[in-house]
């Protein structure tokens, strides 16, 4: 069904007039994401800019926050966290309640079969247990008309859970019983998640499921944002959303599954940064970090996706689109059942940490690196062990059978073959050539691997950002605030300009002021099940939007359809506004010696000599040629032997095999 009116007429346009001005924050802004490993912190007082890191506290993520902090007050924090990430990932969600006219929904799923061959496979568990689905009794159609009334009547007794999910069928369309059931529960005084709140979208699965994590995940991310304010002294707090921009607190706590890629969706905002000011649309991020591997393809704009699983289950939601593997410089190396050597996706997280930290640990890519002489020079932000490090080294090449060395190549070959992999899932497997990208690396791991890693795919070279190790927590102080709304429109007649301006209107409830705002619309053809998200231009008709679908749609899939009718589906705005300070972060630096020494590097089974350079006193212009060491506060990259760099005008490190 398409829209009634036929032109994207100045109507429209009006509603983009108002109050376009920045927002008033303090002069400091302090970009903070917490990792497995450590806590980054980039701190912006107007004047100069600090970069370094903490040690995370996992059991405590406020901690670690707070003494980075410590002595600071009345700053804005920009936060990247993965408080409920960690949740879901590890099955720790508040007792949720699952009401419904449709209670198996999540027990049902889809008819997609991963594995096809596997004769016992794996199935995700539902986020919710089958004793705590009740139903309800009322019934929608898909146009939103009533087919049965609303029996509030048979809701059920609630006590001694944490949360409640409310899934009723087609409530996007028409969310008045959904409502009336919400308001039925606040006697509860729990936080309940409504469906068309949270997912406002058809396919019920994938709603349901993500109405229950962010249900789930409330009473987590409350405590924790709680604790937050008790121990930080902010006098303003932004948390990243999973959509690449910046919401409040009060936005966070209300639909926290919006923070589930907080900090790798901050990495891609200054990805795409970084690339509009290089001049480069062909990039994929590279973000190795202590305890995964992040990678997304920026080209010239944020990747989007609306449907993505996180704990193997399908989820109904608008984010950045990144891909993330168990990947990490902790990434603990073991032995199967079989005797096979793997990497990951266990890790050893900040506390013991690798081996090489003292604790006892066992092996990690960290370890098998520093054996190998990649971290000659590296500062470390925590003490370490050498001996400790060799020790565990060895135990586990003697069971293996093989040298420490070997060793040390093999799970340093391992981690970046999976981080290989990792990258053709987003380039290759969506028909987009390796040759074409720059990798773009960071994570305070990422530049000990990435020249490896872009040579075997045969990609164009490497950047290496100013402030690698700190990169995403940079990304946080270069982000919007934003606010998205969306509607599905498939099946009914709608107007355009009418759709807008009610998204327009919500959107603006939550925001206030703003300086851009994107619409598009997800469409596909009459038949498919999957859809192509399409940029709108005001003033634009109906035809000319439909024919940039046909022909998004030939470049990604190959097909074109000239005959075949279009549908338009879901409706999207994103309304954004930039801090009235925000600035590229960039490094004051006392030039001195850049040289500062040699060391034994074993690459490719034999040992050859590096130079190590200390990044901070690379000039712009500097050139080094491989093998070399570059050493820095956040940070370590490895530049093999054929490899050559020089320093761009912003500080970046450009590698290319030469």
């Amino acid at each position: 069904m398409g829209p009634d009116c036929g032109v994207l007429r100045d109507a429209c346009a009006g509603l983009l007039l108002c109050l376009r001005r920045p927002a008033t924050i303090g002069s400091m802004r302090i970009g903070v994401d917490t990792g497995g490993t450590f806590t980054d912190f980039v701190i912006d007082d107007g004047e100069d800019v600090r970069v370094f890191k903490v040690p995370s506290t996992p059991s405590a993520p406020e901690a670690a926050i707070a003494s980075g902090c410590s002595g600071l007050s009345g700053f804005e924090l920009c936060h990247g966290t993965t408080v409920g990430t960690n949740a879901i990932l590890e099955g720790k969600l508040g007792r949720t309640a699952f009401l419904s006219n449709f209670p198996d929904l999540p027990f049902l799923g889809r008819q997609t079969r991963p594995l096809l061959y596997e004769l016992e496979p794996e199935v995700a568990l539902p986020p919710v247990l089958g004793s705590d689905c009740f139903s309800v009794r009322g019934r929608l159609g898909p146009d939103g008309g009533e087919i049965e009334a609303l029996d509030l009547g048979g809701l059920p007794d609630l006590s001694g859970y944490e949360a409640a999910a409310v899934c009723l069928l087609f409530s996007y369309a028409n969310p008045e019983h959904e409502v009336a059931v919400g308001e039925a529960l606040g006697s509860y005084g729990i936080p309940v998640s409504l469906s068309h709140l949270v997912s406002p979208e058809f396919r019920e699965y994938e709603r349901a499921c993500a109405t229950i994590l962010n249900a789930g995940l409330s009473p987590v991310m409350s405590r924790y944002l709680g604790r937050l304010r008790d121990s930080v002294g902010f006098g303003r707090a932004l948390v990243m959303s999973s959509a690449g921009g910046l919401v409040s607190l009060e936005v966070a706590e209300g639909k926290p599954l919006l923070t589930a890629v907080s900090g790798p969706a901050a990495g891609v905002v200054a990805v795409n940064a970084l690339g509009k000011r290089l001049g480069m649309e062909r990039l994929v991020g590279f973000d190795m970090g202590g305890t995964s591997t992040d990678v997304a393809v920026a080209s010239g704009a944020l990747p989007f996706t609306s449907i993505g699983e996180m704990a193997g289950i399908p989820v109904r939601l608008h984010r950045v689109d990144v891909h993330t593997i168990g990947c990490g410089g902790g990434s603990v190396a073991w032995l199967d059942a079989a005797g096979a050597l793997r990497v990951g996706p266990q890790s050893a997280g900040a506390d013991p940490g690798p081996a090489l930290y003292g604790r006892g640990a066992p092996v990690t890519v960290t370890d098998a690196n520093f054996v190998l002489g990649k971290l000659s020079g590296a500062r470390f932000g925590v003490g370490v062990d050498a001996r400790a490090c060799e020790m565990a080294i060895r135990d586990l090449a003697d069971r293996v059978g093989v040298s420490q060395i070997a060793l040390a190549e093999a799970i340093v070959e391992i981690a970046e073959a999976q981080m290989g992999r990792a990258i053709r899932k987003v380039t290759s497997e969506r028909g987009l050539d390796p040759s074409e990208f720059w990798l773009v690396s960071y994570g305070g791991a990422g530049g000990l691997h990435a020249c490896a890693i872009a040579e075997t795919l045969g990609m164009r070279g490497v950047i290496v950002p100013r402030t690698p190790g700190v990169f995403s927590a940079e990304g946080l102080l270069a982000a919007p605030e934003i606010a998205e709304e969306s509607v599905t429109v498939l099946g009914r007649p709608f107007d355009l300009t009418e759709e807008f301006g009610k998204l327009m209107a919500f959107a603006k409830e939550v925001l206030g002021s703003f300086d851009r705002a994107h619409l598009s619309a997800d469409m596909r053809y009459r038949g498919q099940s999957h859809e192509v998200n399409v940029g709108l231009e005001l003033g634009e008709s109906v035809g000319v939007v439909e024919e940039r679908f046909r022909s998004m749609h030939e470049s990604i899939y190959g097909v074109r359809h000239s005959d075949v009718a279009v549908e338009w589906v879901t409706l999207r705005v994103r309304l954004e506004r930039w801090p009235a300070n925000a600035r590229r972060v960039s490094m004051a630096r006392e030039l001195g010696e850049a040289t500062v020494g040699c060391c034994a590097v074993i690459a490719m089974g034999r040992e050859v000599s590096a130079i190590i350079y200390d990044r901070d006193n690379l000039r712009i212009g500097s050139k080094l040629n491989g093998a070399a060491v570059v050493v820095q506060g956040d940070a370590t990259t490895y530049v093999p032997v054929g490899w050559r760099g020089i320093v761009l005008g912003g500080g970046e490190l450009e590698l290319k095999l030469g």
